[in-house]
């Protein structure tokens, strides 16, 4: 999957909207908490912002690595948790990180 500037902001809403209504047997909305998407998003960013002030067309292979290593805290996470891994697979982040 690749994500465009256009597209991604409608994925990420489709996605929150769809875990929005997922609920356990007493109607409680069961979601991602924001504490595990805080955590995910700053590893994420960190090497968001690094690859910004890149001037190289391909990737190094410290990147490489840390993304390699940010997708294996995904799936780490997604193991833990049903909601996490919920929003992991509907997001499609770990086709993202490819």
């Amino acid at each position: 999957m690749r994500l465009e500037n256009d597209t991604y902001v409608k994925k990420a809403e489709d996605v929150m909207k769809h875990l929005s209504r997922n609920t356990d047997r007493r109607g409680n909305v069961k979601m991602v908490t924001t504490s595990q998407i805080r955590n995910l998003l700053a590893m994420t960013a960190d090497i968001y912002n690094e690859i910004r002030i890149m001037h190289e067309e391909k990737l190094n292979d410290e990147i490489r690595s840390r993304l390699n290593y940010l997708k294996v805290r995904f799936v780490y996470e997604a193991g833990r948790n049903n909601d996490v891994k919920d929003f992991v697979t509907r997001a499609e982040i770990l086709e993202c990180l490819d």
